[in-house]
């Protein structure tokens, strides 16, 4: 496996923006791989993967590429006002990476925790897949500002808007793999619709062993259930 920190300038959110790369043996040799981006939890970084899972394992096990890409505060969401960062997500990262490493810059899918599992959530929507999964998904903060969590109202509000005006029901449209504690897969349910995701009640399961199993289903929908 083959590790590497990269960085680009981006178009649609017109500022740098940094990630991580885990390559499979075979994409060195030239063979493309299926690409399946990590998405941090708020408050984390690209970190969160690298520094609590064995990537190398993972990624050879599985045959496929891991983008971590630093998606600060944002929870890989578009602003209200501001940066339009799942957009960035869905189009302009994939294309990138697809024309500069030797990655499937259309067999793409995307796993979330935590919060960011929203990110997952709204990227199976826009990219029309189901090779999606949310461990441990967190949707309290959807409902209402949380001082210990967002310093600023206008920063959360930037990032969901207030009430009626956050898209929930093109969250409920979207298909994949939910999977951790029973609670917070519930409160999901309740907040987003999520209801048409499959879910998997793992409770107390370690984070390697959840990732493990959602790539796993995102390389079957990516790559099995095409053929």
């Amino acid at each position: 496996m083959l590790m590497m920190d990269g960085w680009m300038r981006s178009s649609v959110l017109h500022l740098p923006v940094q990630y991580t790369v885990a390559l499979p043996q075979k994409a060195l040799r030239g063979e493309r791989a299926p690409l399946i981006l990590l998405l941090h939890d708020l408050g984390e970084g690209r970190d969160q993967w690298r520094d609590t899972v064995r990537l190398a394992m993972l990624v050879e096990k599985h045959q496929l590429a891991l983008v971590m890409p630093d998606g600060r505060r944002s929870c890989f969401q578009d602003m209200a006002h501001g940066p339009q960062w799942n957009t960035w997500l869905t189009s302009e990262l994939p294309d990138c990476l697809g024309s500069t490493l030797c990655v499937n810059g259309v067999q793409v899918g995307a796993v979330g925790i935590g919060i960011g599992a929203l990110g997952a959530f709204r990227f199976a929507a826009e990219r029309k897949t189901d090779a999606c999964a949310a461990i441990d998904p967190s949707a309290d903060t959807v409902l209402a500002w949380h001082a210990d969590e967002w310093p600023h109202q206008r920063e959360w509000e930037g990032v969901f808007g207030s009430g009626d005006k956050w898209d929930r029901e093109k969250m409920a449209q979207t298909h994949g793999l939910m999977l951790g504690q029973a609670d917070k897969l519930a409160q999901c349910v309740r907040t987003l619709g999520v209801t048409q995701w499959r879910q998997d009640y793992r409770e107390q399961t370690e984070l390697e062993a959840q990732l493990d199993y959602a790539l796993a289903y995102c390389v079957e929908k990516l790559v099995y259930s095409k053929e």
